[in-house]
Formats: structure tokens, C-alpha cells, sequence
């Protein structure tokens, strides 16, 4: 996680989920994205928010849930989140929209 910048979390969120990463465009320095992760009936639930510098440069706000996955096994949780910083443009809308009953 970045740790050089100041992130609010909601609070209901951090009651319920675990703080994965924080990723921020290396180009446009007033938007990032927060993963957050849950498990929910034996499925890793990652969960990518929105974030976006406040006016006053102070702090990194939500602002809504971009995209959430469903993972098995955990490995395949840190799989995506070392894979994420640098995937195309292509490849996250092949995982937003899938093609039904593809074998990968």
C-alpha cells in the first residue's frame, strides 16, 4: 500500500472488509483506486473503490465501487493483486465482462 498518502476509509467498510492496496495514476496525481477484500461464504470477495484527491489535496476520498471478483482460493486473490498495477486496458474489460462458459 502506498503509504504516503491519506486515504478515509468509510467506517462500515473497515468494519466488514480488509484493506488490500491502494493504487494512484502515476500520470493524473488526483485519482487512485483502494482494493478491499471479504470473505463471504467460502469466496474471496476483492472489491475495487474509486478514490479521489479532496480539494484541499489533504486526503484520497471514496467515491463509489468500480468492480468486484470472486476467487476460491486465496492464491488467486494475491494473484490479481500483483497482476492489477499493470494490466491493459483490454484484460480488465475481459474480467468486467466475461465470455459465459469459457474455458480459461
Amino acid at each position: 500500500m502506498d503509504t504516503d498518502k491519506l486515504v478515509s476509509f468509510p467506517n462500515e467498510l473497515l468494519e466488514k472488509m480488509t484493506i488490500e492496496t491502494t493504487i494512484f495514476s502515476p500520470d493524473n496525481k488526483r485519482i487512485g483506486v483502494a482494493i478491499l477484500s471479504e470473505e463471504i461464504n467460502m469466496n474471496h470477495i476483492v472489491r475495487i473503490y474509486q478514490l479521489v484527491l479532496s480539494s484541499d489535496n489533504e486526503e484520497y476520498n471514496f467515491i463509489q465501487e468500480m468492480a468486484a471478483f470472486s476467487y476460491k482460493q486465496r492464491r488467486e486473490v494475491d494473484d490479481f493483486l500483483e497482476r492489477l498495477p499493470n494490466m491493459s486496458a483490454i484484460e480488465m474489460l475481459m474480467m468486467l465482462h466475461p465470455i459465459p462458459n469459457a474455458q480459461h
